[in-house]
């Protein structure tokens, strides 16, 4: 019985730190950014019907599928779209389908060919660059 109970516990503690935190939250997301650069700020829409937005009105998708949340970010003078999609490997096929950063459950959209940005992304959240 004893040696039955240890399995058991060996077993569950095996497959729980096997398990890899791959999503992180915006508020993680907000945190690191701010350790790089504490001047990172949130760029609010104007109104309800404006703002980045993973779905149109029309219910078209503008970016792709499990796109959850999308909002816009100044960092120094310059503006970055941030997209939160269910898993990581959703971000991962849009980051490639869109040519651009992302990082675990995160993509960061208008960031190629600015380098002050990728410098940032990469730097702040360790960002890849998609490869198709």
């Amino acid at each position: 019985m004893k040696t039955y109970f240890i399995l058991i516990l060996l077993f569950s503690l095996f497959s729980t730190s096997c398990e890899k935190v791959e999503r992180i939250s915006k508020i993680e997301l907000f945190k690191m950014a701010k350790a790089v650069d504490p001047s990172v700020t949130y760029i609010l829409p104007r109104d309800l019907k404006s703002g980045v937005r993973c779905i149109g009105v029309e219910g078209e998708l503008y970016y792709g599928e499990g796109c959850i949340g999308a909002f816009k970010v100044q960092v120094g003078v310059l503006d970055l779209t941030v997209l939160e999609f269910s898993t990581p490997e959703l971000a991962k096929r849009e980051a490639n389908r869109i040519k651009q950063f992302y990082f675990k459950n995160w993509v960061f959209d208008e960031v190629s060919n600015e380098p002050m940005l990728e410098h940032f992304v990469k730097k702040a959240f360790n960002a890849q660059k998609a490869r198709p």
